[in-house]
């Protein structure tokens, strides 16, 4: 009689008819028939047959520091020990060396003798023959899913939900209307010049889950300390996932986003026969918009432009004597701060007589000036209006043929099938690109709009940082030069239209 440890392993592979529960039950029988105890267990489950057994967490503590609690193994069939032959062999010599048994309740193999540690190694390869098999057939399934609008499983992304196919067997994906709520709210916040870090904020505050935790109430499972971060929103906005497309090999991070990215922050989408990315759900924004929100964050990523909070005019003053821009300095010399504007010719060596200027006076006079002459004027922002054309489709077209060319200088679309395959995408995308560029079309752009308030108004309501942006954007511009031996200054006011 010997107290042995029961090897329990479910694979993650799709073997579910061998569940643990039979597994433990064709042990027991086993050792009651044969006068064995079972002293523990060794259960592993969603774990493949090629993880070694000092590689699992229920295995390895029988082979290490519990190893003298017990006189050997048996498992329900000899690939719950491993399914891979080195494995198997290990752990033959591993139970020799320190005089373990071992045992198979479905094979009657004794391997303390040569010809039954043979026979359980001829079993073992034939075992990772199987496991082969199975991953290439799991290999084959995916690579057939991913040219597929099927939903092939796994977490879904952020705004979606998992539902039957009505059109054919499996799964496809649907809005989730609640998730999708937040998705939408946070490119129109971006879009409209909100900062990744305030709608971060927003989202905590307010108590929104964050994807990882929306998916964790989904599956019925306890959430965890996570909140939204920064990153998670980048994620979010920069991947294809949003726009329905069905993208290479996700790999989801814990914070519930896409995580597989190639240049530009965008994931790769897998494309079909015509070369357009394929479609796995409906898409949650348009790709309009997720143009304009990638372009919004990745602007916001880079350094911003020096500018003094505490200079009112700061990209605002020219030189009036040879039209550089005036730049912000502060003199600490006498130990009583003086604020100037200083004609920055002088820091790009060029040579100019302009002279410093006091800023607290010609502020004060360009407030009076400007307030004087457009402070009873309706502010109009510039807002963005969508036009009726095709530009949005005709740039994903130019997008898709250029991925596709950068993919064959990679070297994929080899041979004359790939060759084919390729010249059939570019000429269905070029074709639909000629018929696009034939339809009459409005320009979207910048267009005025009224606010209901003066730029008085908006002035007395600012500190002095929004009123330098509400010079600034609405171009309010100034230029000065400083006259005589005093303080005495020239001052000028204009107003230009936006840039195109």
């Amino acid at each position: 009689m010997a107290e042995l440890i029961g090897v329990i392993r479910q694979s993650s592979t799709g073997e579910d008819s061998i569940s643990e529960v039979i597994q433990k039950t064709g042990i027991l029988a086993w050792a009651e028939r044969n006068g064995h105890t079972i002293a523990d267990w060794a259960i592993d489950l969603n774990t493949s047959g090629s993880v070694s057994p000092w590689d699992r967490r229920g295995f390895k503590p029988f082979l290490t520091h519990r190893a003298q609690e017990h006189q050997g193994f048996v498992a329900w069939r000899v690939d719950r020990f491993a399914r891979k032959a080195l494995s198997i062999h290990r752990l033959i010599e591993w139970c020799a060396e320190h005089r373990k048994s071992m045992h198979s309740t479905n094979e009657n193999i004794d391997p303390s003798t040569p010809d039954g540690k043979r026979f359980l190694q001829m079993i073992a390869m034939v075992a990772e023959w199987e496991l082969d098999a199975i991953i290439e057939r799991n290999q084959g399934t995916k690579a057939t899913l991913r040219k597929s609008p099927r939903w092939p499983g796994g977490r879904v992304p952020y705004g979606y939900v998992a539902v039957p196919n009505p059109d054919e067997p499996g799964l496809t994906l649907a809005i989730d209307e609640e998730p999708a709520a937040v998705v939408r709210d946070i490119f129109k916040r971006v879009i409209a010049g909100e900062t990744v870090s305030a709608i971060r904020d927003d989202l905590n505050a307010q108590g929104v889950l964050s994807p990882a935790n929306f998916y964790r109430k989904r599956q019925g499972k306890p959430l965890r300390d996570e909140v939204w971060g920064s990153k998670t929103i980048f994620n979010l906005i920069r991947e294809r996932t949003v726009l329905g497309q069905k993208v290479h090999d996700p790999n989801w991070r814990n914070d519930g986003s896409n995580a597989l990215t190639r240049r530009g922050g965008a994931s790769k989408a897998v494309r079909g026969g015509d070369g357009n990315p394929i479609q796995q759900g409906p898409p949650l924004v348009s790709y309009s918009d997720w143009t304009k929100a990638r372009k919004a964050v990745d602007d916001a990523a880079r350094p911003p432009a020096k500018r003094h909070p505490l200079y009112l005019l700061a990209g605002v003053l020219r030189c009036m004597t040879c039209n550089y821009s005036m730049s912000a300095q502060t003199n600490d010399t006498d130990k009583k701060p003086r604020r100037y504007y200083r004609c920055s010719a002088y820091s790009r060596g060029r040579v100019c007589d302009a002279k410093l200027v006091r800023a607290e006076g010609v502020e004060a006079a360009f407030e009076e000036s400007f307030l004087s002459r457009y402070g009873d004027q309706e502010v109009e922002d510039y807002v963005w209006q969508e036009g009726q054309d095709h530009s949005d489709r005709i740039a994903e077209i130019d997008e898709t043929l250029e991925e596709l060319a950068e993919d064959r200088r990679c070297g994929l679309y080899r041979g004359a099938e790939g060759s084919a395959k390729y010249r059939a995408m570019y000429a269905s995308l070029e074709e639909e690109r000629a018929q696009l560029v034939t339809l009459p079309v409005e320009i979207s752009g910048y267009v005025r709009r009224g606010t209901g308030t003066t730029y008085r108004e908006r002035w007395t309501s600012s500190n002095i940082e929004e009123r330098n942006a509400l010079l600034v954007e609405h171009q309010i511009r100034g230029e000065v030069r400083r006259v005589g031996g005093g303080p005495g200054f020239e001052l000028e006011i204009y107003v230009g239209g936006p840039e195109a």
